[in-house]
């Protein structure tokens, strides 16, 4: 199919796309107490804004262990991963003093937020991505290439199925709702 393009901008987009009228374009959504887990697991792996691990622990309750050491329990990790929860809410709805960080919005927000320049032609979910660019590949004549498992690794953590429970789900739905209602979701399991 071509190699990976990236860092567009508005107007390499709009070359790249004039350049080839036959395109498609989609998102994909993922349950948001799965997207959660991942963003939690990819937080505490990276150094995404340094200086938001102290202030989730001196504002938020959120016992953290040094970057790279692992949780002592999956108790601990649910329980942190709760309190990364609540901290979403209110820093989705504007309750932190924080700006909102991009990486942890709405899956709402991001979809409108690239609409307002070109729409997506499909929005998959993630349960159906093998499905989905079937039919799209299927309108260029081309063969489905496998699709991985996970691209998130999130092995040295807790997986969801380990630490899932009703507060957790409960958490997920007050932090993204307007994920949970407008796309349609139910629980996790």
């Amino acid at each position: 199919y071509g190699g990976l393009t990236s860092a567009f901008e508005r107007k390499s987009l709009r070359q790249w796309k004039e350049a080839r009228l036959n395109h498609r374009s989609f998102t994909v959504l993922r349950h948001p107490l799965a997207r959660a887990h991942a963003m939690f697991c990819a937080f505490l792996n990276s150094n995404l804004q340094p200086e938001l691990r102290p202030y989730l622990a001196k504002y938020h309750a959120l016992k953290l262990p040094a970057q790279g050491t692992p949780f002592e329990s999956e108790v601990e990790f649910r329980a942190a991963f709760l309190e990364f929860l609540k901290f979403l809410k209110r820093n989705l709805t504007g309750q932190t003093g924080l700006k909102v960080i991009v990486q942890f919005a709405s899956q709402t927000a991001v979809i409108q937020g690239f609409s307002a320049l070109y729409p997506p032609d499909f929005i998959l979910r993630e349960t159906d991505l093998a499905a989905g660019l079937a039919q799209i590949v299927q309108g260029f004549g081309k063969p489905l290439n496998p699709i991985p498992d996970d691209v998130v690794t999130t092995s040295e953590y807790p997986s969801l199925a380990a630490i899932y429970n009703a507060e957790l789900e409960q958490a997920a739905r007050a932090a993204y709702d307007k994920d949970y209602m407008g796309f349609g979701f139910g629980n996790w399991r």
